[in-house]
């Protein structure tokens, strides 16, 4: 699948590829289409014109539901630092620096309604970084074949276009594993990790790699470890995920491309 390098938000369909006919007794009936190299998607018949109708079989993404990380980020070099915005960007920060522009957590959203693009074919969400009030916008994928998420892609985030996107394909089974790609541009690059000319392609390996009952502030969960690895001519990145078919996503673990890690941790979740 290729993706143009000046779409930095939302994907552009492509041909369908295989199709599963799918029928719901609670809503719509839709079919399951391959569109995007894997990623199964809701087509529904043209007389289906409700806007939140990408939404209606949501069971995590559910409009309205927010998901609050916390993160933190451990250089190359092993130190843990936090960042900032200024007003060219951002920065790296030690900790004990922290002032009122640092930033702390990250706030995901489900939102209700649908893109103004008549070809969008995801569920509409939100990203909006503690303590700022703005957010940027971007999308998700999920019904009963998978769930697919942009990660966070703002300052210091932009080095997780280069790793695995959070993807789940159902239903789940230790030693499960399925695949993906993505092209990404020069834009994503940065001279704190790493930058390149014209565009590369990842090729992501996603495994199951086991599954445990966790003690939650949401209960006894049953969660499931996903690996996922990408490699392209850059080099390769890592996404460990621990997912809940309920909650959702409640760790994401990035090893990124110049070797620092990023972790975002699940502390509350607000339907």
């Amino acid at each position: 699948m290729k993706f143009p390098s000046q779409l930095i938000l939302f994907l552009l369909p492509v041909a369908a590829c295989h199709q599963k006919q799918e029928v719901r007794s609670d809503g719509p009936n839709y079919t399951l289409v391959d569109e995007y190299d894997g990623i199964v998607v809701e087509k529904f018949d043209s007389t289906v014109v409700d806007e939140n109708r990408y939404n209606l079989n949501n069971k995590i993404f559910r409009g309205g539901t927010e998901f609050i990380y916390s993160y933190s980020y451990i250089s190359p070099s092993g130190s843990e630092l936090s960042f900032k915005t200024t007003d060219n960007g951002w920065e790296f920060i030690s900790p004990d620096s922290s002032d009122q522009a640092t930033i702390t957590n990250i706030t995901i959203k489900a939102l209700s309604g649908q893109n103004n693009r008549p070809e969008y074919k995801q569920t509409v969400i939100s990203y909006q970084l503690t303590p700022q009030t703005t957010f940027s916008i971007s999308g998700a994928i999920e019904n009963e074949a998978n769930l697919w998420v942009h990660p966070p892609r703002d300052y210091l985030f932009r080095i997780l276009e280069l790793n695995p996107f959070p993807y789940v394909k159902f239903p789940l089974a230790v030693g499960k594993s399925w695949n993906w790609k993505l092209v990404f541009g020069p834009h994503w690059g940065d001279e704190r990790w790493v930058t390149w000319e014209g565009n590369k392609e990842n090729d992501i390996t996603y495994t199951v790699i086991g599954s445990d009952i966790k003690d939650t502030k949401w209960g006894e969960l049953l969660c499931y470890e996903i690996e996922a690895i990408a490699s392209s001519e850059l080099g390769e990145t890592k996404l460990t995920s621990i997912f809940n078919e309920k909650v959702g996503f409640l760790e994401l673990n990035y090893l990124n491309i110049d070797e620092s890690q990023i972790r975002l941790i699940l502390i509350d979740k607000i339907d």
